[in-house]
């Protein structure tokens, strides 16, 4: 049976699964991260690993292709360099590209339409025929509006506006304050300057939990962010001219209730010829949709 090969390659972990024509699952493997930004060589040997993996119960001669979808691939010139090592041991098609554009494709099943994406930072990407742009994705420390760690600042910005203006914190700058570990303002500062991104945005459910018994700060803070991330479905929408398509989300943040129903609430009244995708996959399916499309099966 021919098959086709999709490889997520994260920074944390490689996902390989083996499609027939026809888009059913073979078989799977999985191995550690192939990312090459994390470690060139060694991201290349755990994405063989992998695919050799998901190809053990397969017949080798019958894999039509192999569509990797790599976190940081278009970084350098690694997109050739992952082609060029894959090509040295498989003798079939090769197709390299971003992950984010293997999880549109499987979220969005190879249609025209807009995938959401919002965990610890935020992006969107339209795909109109065979041109595909993208909006926001521009970090933290420029714009990543509606995002895990965007939601965890504006709580902390309440938390400093309530000291500058002499008043008691609320519940909700309490809560995080004690998540965080502080027991003075000022090591505030210290939190914030010197922590990761996601330790930051891990106050998220601090602030959830706190929206779920009806703090007015929290819940108007992730209204908020819905409709930040509107404004990205809007940008791409009107920018790339659409009268009609899909959406899909992915990202932890799109699965707070607040936040998701914001979106979906102004996509019926401002962009009604949009239809809701809820389809749940992995995101190696969208290889096999990559190559069902630009090789014309």
């Amino acid at each position: 049976m021919q098959y086709i090969i999709g490889v997520d390659a994260g920074g944390t972990k490689t996902s390989c699964e083996a499609y027939s024509l026809e888009g059913k699952l073979l078989s799977s493997a999985t191995s550690s991260f192939g990312s090459v930004v994390v470690d060139k060589k060694e991201a290349l040997r755990n994405i063989k690993t992998g695919i050799d993996e998901c190809r053990d119960s397969l017949t080798a001669s019958e894999c039509k292709g192999i569509v990797v979808g790599a976190a940081g691939a278009e970084t350098g010139n690694a997109l050739k360099e992952i082609e060029s090592y894959l090509s040295k041991y498989y003798d079939t098609k090769i197709i390299v590209t971003n992950d984010a554009k293997l999880a549109m494709y499987g979220y969005l099943e190879g249609k025209d339409g807009i995938l959401l994406i919002s965990g610890t930072g935020s992006i969107g990407y339209g795909k109109k025929g065979n041109i595909i742009e993208r909006c926001g994705g521009w970090g933290h420390l420029i714009d990543d509006k509606g995002s895990g760690y965007h939601i965890a600042m504006e709580a902390i910005r309440c938390i400093v506006k309530e000291r500058d203006e002499r008043r008691e914190f609320s519940n909700l700058s309490e809560k995080i304050l004690k998540h965080m570990g502080i027991d003075k303002i000022k090591y505030l500062i210290d939190f914030v300057y010197n922590s990761p991104k996601g330790q930051i945005a891990s106050i998220v459910p601090i602030i959830l939990n706190e929206a779920e018994k009806n703090d007015k700060t929290a819940i108007d803070i992730l209204v908020r962010a819905g409709q930040h991330l509107f404004d990205i479905i809007k940008t791409l929408y009107n920018s790339m001219n659409f009268s009609n398509g899909y959406v899909t989300f992915s990202g932890s943040i799109m699965k707070i209730p607040l936040v998701r129903n914001t979106v979906i609430h102004r996509m019926k009244n401002e962009l009604p010829n949009l239809r809701l995708l809820e389809k749940q996959c992995s995101p190696t399916i969208g290889g096999y949709y990559i190559f069902i499309e630009e090789s014309s099966i």
